[in-house]
């Protein structure tokens, strides 16, 4: 390890790059988020945070989760299988069913979380935007929007190539192709694949925790005339991931990774996106149809531990189809006018079947259910003759929505006035079938096994109705200066408990057993009840926000945002009582978050600095669960602070065998982060170095690069099941080397 931090360190502070290096993509225009309209309207008056080419391919940014804390008061932890997607973002965020961010990819909605971390090839630039964006995206955009843009045909022809190595037998792989095909038409058609044997292993088999195998494909096809455009992208991603890398936690002792079952998750994942913008004198309509379907499988050991409780195997199949109308006027005018409409269907159905083994039966059901027994009636006992048996859950979960909106922004003088409205409509469904049995008898009275069934059967029904307001404004007293203020309501959609429902239908079981017998012990087999717990309200949030953008000298540019929310109803996962596995969603009677945030960059002679920090004070105004009052602490899983640091350097190279060398070195961290609603366990602040250095031939660039080159010691998550803590640790120190060429079409 020292030798590698060594090697980083020295090539950091000999390497010398170039302009000349800087790769033909960061010219790119972002021409999918102009073809939406939204993005590109009044984006002075949010925070925003922008990734162009080139910083991209330095940090090694290839995923979502690799922008989390470069962004201030943005966490995207890396834990648990890829569909384990949890965003925070100032204070707010979720681990399970609606995010807290919406995701644009091209100008086109991602719905499902599941697939958020993926991979999408020849990015361009990413855009974050911090607040709530509920006017123009609706529902699940409360705490900001990412928006990822790819390489168009438009604005680049040729052949590109990629090729990565990196510790734990890392590979990635990726061809692009793009073409313009006559005068009107252009096309991309690109693949990537990639594996991994893993960074941590299961000691009980010596099972790597985190290998895959992975794989996808992009097709874009554009049409562009005089006053009128459409592109048409289709992608298609897999994924086949080994799981989990969580050790128990007890008395401050960190245990070993060691679990008995096969763990391992599967995903295929297809969308197609079309947009056609017509240009109609100082109109421009524009017309974006979205399809996706996502197919999941999990296996998963519940309890973590080498004991066999039980195990649970989950499949979905989601199926979504959007549609959004924007029409955008007054473009040359003071007065700009943007008004949409948005209608959505979505069907989702999920397979969870639970099953116990004979241990678990043991320790679960009849432990539990004896223990009470015997101390009405000694020397009784109910027995259960199944070596294991089955909790079936199965899931349809249709919804659809529609929603009007509108947003102006005014123009007079130094000023900017921004007003926005959006009504939202949703109706969510819930059709659950749950099912189980066993064989037991009773042996004071019960000579021989009796099977019992258990089953469960409902339906649920959630309807919103939300208005959200978005008011702003922006004072421009010089070309160097703007100063916002913005109010603006945040709305994140209620749904439904389904992860609960196997904690649900066991102690049903227990209880028709114990009422089969004709025997009640107080707090064994206590029902649930279904229609309270099932469901889970909507988040709401009013954001207040001033932000002052800045350019004191040549090259330097600051802003420094600061924020307040207010939030009812504030959706938390939590983990239900004793010996139980279950995650359900919960509402905090009201939430408050105030921070403070600053990003600046400075560049002069090819060297660039930049440094983001967010400072997040969340706390609990009112929740009491009924056990706790939790008013005044932190909120779990919000870190109070991220710190990233950066600096790049670039200067030619006169050699015959290199044109330029190009050189950075990041540091990024965050914390505290408290793990539980109580305070009383949490991640102290870590910090993260990293470093690449990039060599350009011509059309062919080298990378090495490092992550955590000083190995630190950190965790990402904690959670509870069976009574047991877990953590998973961060990612330890990985380094690799990128290979890029590029073959330029003709002019």
């Amino acid at each position: 390890m020292k030798r590698t931090i060594v090697f980083f360190v020295a090539l950091a502070c000999t390497a010398f790059t170039s302009v000349k290096a800087a790769m033909a993509d960061t010219t790119v225009l972002l021409d999918a988020v102009e073809v939406s309209g939204k993005l590109s309207s009044g984006p002075s008056q949010v925070a925003k945070t922008t990734f162009q080419a080139t910083r991209l391919f330095n940090e090694q940014l290839n995923v979502l989760k690799d922008v989390s804390v470069m962004v201030p008061n943005l966490y995207l932890p890396d834990y648990g299988s890829r569909m384990t997607s949890a965003t925070y973002v100032r204070g707010l965020g979720a681990r399970m069913d609606q995010p807290v961010l919406g995701l644009l990819v091209d100008g086109l909605p991602v719905f499902n979380k599941n697939v958020f971390d993926g991979r999408v090839g020849d990015l361009v630039g990413i855009t974050v935007l911090r607040g709530p964006q509920s006017t123009l995206f609706g529902r699940n955009t409360m705490g900001g929007v990412i928006s990822l843009q790819t390489l168009s045909p438009r604005n680049y022809q040729g052949t590109r190539v990629r090729l990565g190595y990196a510790n734990a037998q890392t590979l990635d792989a990726q061809v692009s192709h793009y073409s313009q095909l006559d005068a009107l038409h252009y096309l991309s058609v690109s693949g990537y694949g990639g594996r991994s044997d893993g960074l941590f292993t299961n000691t009980y088999d010596n099972r790597s925790c985190d290998a895959y195998v992975e794989g996808g494909g992009r097709f874009r096809l554009e049409r562009v005339e005089a006053k009128k455009e459409w592109v048409n992208n289709f992608s298609f991603s897999w994924l086949d991931q080994t799981g989990y890398p969580y050790r128990q936690w007890d008395n401050s002792q960190l245990a070993p990774i060691r679990y008995n079952e096969v763990a391992n998750y599967r995903r295929l994942a297809l969308n197609e996106g079309f947009t056609a913008a017509w240009q109609l004198d100082d109109h421009r309509l524009t017309s974006a149809t979205t399809y996706q379907f996502t197919s999941d499988r999990m296996r998963l050991d519940q309890d973590f531990t080498a004991f066999d409780y039980f195990t649970i195997l989950q499949g979905q199949q989601d199926h979504l189809l959007n549609e959004d109308i924007t029409l955008v006027s007054g473009r040359r005018s003071q007065w700009e006018k943007l008004t949409g409409l948005n209608l959505f269907l979505r069907h989702l159905t999920t397979t969870a079947p639970v099953t116990f083994k004979r241990y678990g039966i043991e320790q679960l059901i009849l432990a539990n259910a004896n223990r009470g027994l015997q101390q009405s009636m000694p020397g009784a006992e109910i027995q259960i003759s199944d070596s294991s048996f089955v909790l079936a859950s199965d899931f349809i979960q249709p919804s659809l929505g529609a929603a009007l909106y509108h947003q102006s922004t005014f123009k007079r003088g130094d000023w900017v006035f921004t007003a926005g409205m959006r009504l939202d409509m949703e109706l969510a469904h819930l059709q659950y079938a749950n099912a189980s049995a066993l064989h037991y008898r009773f042996t004071m009275t019960m000579p021989n096994y009796k099977r019992l069934e258990t089953a469960m059967d409902g339906n649920e029904t959630l309807a919103f109705l939300e208005w959200l307001p978005s008011l702003a404004a922006t004072w421009f007293p010089s070309p160097s200066l703007h100063v916002s203020a913005s109010i603006s309501k945040g709305f994140k959609a209620g749904g439904f408990n389904t992860q609960l429902f196997s904690d649900i239908l066991k102690n049903e079981l227990t209880g028709d057993l114990m009422s089969d017998l004709g025997v009640y012990v107080d707090g064994v087999g206590a029902s649930y009840d279904v229609a309270d717990v099932v469901t889970y309200k909507p988040e709401h949030s009013w954001n207040y926000e001033l932000k002052v953008e800045a350019k004191p000298l040549k090259g330097w540019s600051l802003t420094a945002t600061t924020f307040y929310i207010d939030c009812t109803d504030q959706q938390l996962t939590v983990f239900p009582d004793g010996q139980n596995t279950g995650r359900m969603m919960t509402n905090a009677g009201r939430t408050r978050s105030l921070g403070a945030e600053l990003e600046t960059a400075y560049t002069h002679d090819l060297r660039t600095w930049r440094l983001s920090y967010g400072h997040t004070d969340a706390r609990f105004v009112r929740y009491n669960n009924g056990l706790t009052d939790y008013a005044g602490q932190r909120i779990p899983f919000a870190p109070q602070n991220t710190l990233h640091l950066a600096v790049d350097q670039s200067l030619p190279v006169m050699t015959g065998w290199l044109d330029g060398v190009n050189l950075h070195l990041g540091y990024g961290g965050c914390g505290p982060i408290w793990w539980t609603e109580e305070n009383d366990v949490k991640q102290d602040f870590y910090g993260l170095l990293d470093a690449s250095v990039s060599m350009t031939r011509q059309r062919l660039t080298l990378q090495l690069w490092g992550k955590n080159l000083t190995n630190a010691d950190y965790n990402t998550f904690y959670f509870v099941s069976m009574g047991h803590a877990f953590l998973q640790k961060g990612k330890p120190l990985q380094a690799g080397l990128t290979l890029k060429w590029r073959f330029d079409a003709q002019p």
